[in-house]
C-alpha cells in the first residue's frame, strides 16, 4: 500500500479527532513524510522511505477512519509500526548522520 501526501494529512486530522492509538500512528506517519520531504526528494520519490512505513500506512489507511471507526488499532500494532520506521532510519546510510534525522529519533 502507497499513501500520498494528502492521504496522510487526511489520516492526521481524522486521527486527532479519534484520539488513542489512531492519533498516535497517524501524527508519527505524518511527522516521517515530513522528514522524508526535509531529507530527500520528496515522499512520493523516495521508495526506501515510503517501503519501511508499509506497515504503518496499513493502519491508518483512510477508509476506514471517514466512518470513525478505529478500533482495529491497537497499541502494539501502532508501536511495531512505528518501530520499524525508527530501525530503518538508524540504519539507513543515506540517513542516519543527518541533523533532521537525529532531531527525529528523539522526538519519537
Amino acid at each position: 500500500m502507497w499513501m500520498n501526501e494528502m492521504d496522510i494529512e487526511e489520516a492526521a486530522q481524522v486521527g486527532r479527532k479519534l484520539g488513542g492509538p489512531a492519533q498516535k500512528a497517524s501524527a508519527f506517519l505524518m511527522a516521517f513524510c515530513n522528514l522524508i520531504n526535509d531529507i530527500s526528494d520528496g515522499w512520493a520519490h523516495w521508495s526506501y522511505g515510503t517501503k519501511c512505513s508499509n506497515d504503518l500506512q496499513k493502519l491508518v489507511n483512510p477508509l476506514p477512519y471517514q466512518y470513525g471507526d478505529s478500533s482495529h488499532l491497537t497499541t502494539v500494532e501502532v508501536d511495531t509500526a512505528c518501530r520499524k520506521v525508527i530501525v530503518f532510519l538508524k540504519r539507513c546510510k543515506q540517513t542516519k548522520d543527518k541533523p533532521e534525522v537525529l532531531d527525529f529519533l528523539k522526538r519519537h
